[in-house]
C-alpha cells in the first residue's frame, strides 16, 4: 500500500494541483482523468520497461477515468429504481471482463 500512496501523493496529487492552479484544462475532471493515466502509466513503468507493463498501467489509468464517468451516470440511473438492478448487474459483468483483459495484457508470454 505504501507504494500506491507514494504515487498518489507525489505524482497524481501534484499533477492535478499544478494543472488546476495553472489552468491547463478547462474542466477540473479532465485534469483528474489525465492524472489517472499518467500515474497508472508510471506505475506500469515501475513494474518494468517491457511494453506490456506500460500498456497495462495506461489501460488501468483509462479504466479509472471511465469508472469515474460510469459512477456519475449510475447516480442518475439510481433514481430510476426499475433500471437499478440491470445497471448493477451490467456493472459487475463489465468490471469482471475488463479486469480479465487487463490481466491478459500484463502477461508477457500471452503475446509472444
Amino acid at each position: 500500500m505504501s507504494l500506491s500512496f507514494w504515487f498518489r501523493d507525489n505524482i497524481y496529487n501534484r499533477f492535478v494541483f499544478t494543472a488546476l492552479k495553472n489552468k491547463w484544462f478547462k474542466n477540473r475532471y479532465t485534469a483528474s482523468y489525465v492524472g489517472y493515466v499518467i500515474t497508472m502509466g508510471l506505475m506500469g513503468l515501475w513494474h518494468g520497461t517491457a511494453w506490456h507493463y506500460i500498456v497495462y498501467g495506461l489501460y488501468h489509468g483509462v479504466l479509472l477515468a471511465l469508472t469515474t464517468c460510469w459512477i456519475a451516470a449510475s447516480k442518475e440511473i439510481a433514481c430510476l429504481s426499475s433500471k437499478a438492478f440491470i445497471w448493477q448487474a451490467t456493472s459487475i459483468l463489465l468490471t469482471f471482463h475488463l479486469i480479465a483483459i487487463g490481466l491478459l495484457i500484463s502477461q508477457d508470454d500471452c503475446f509472444s
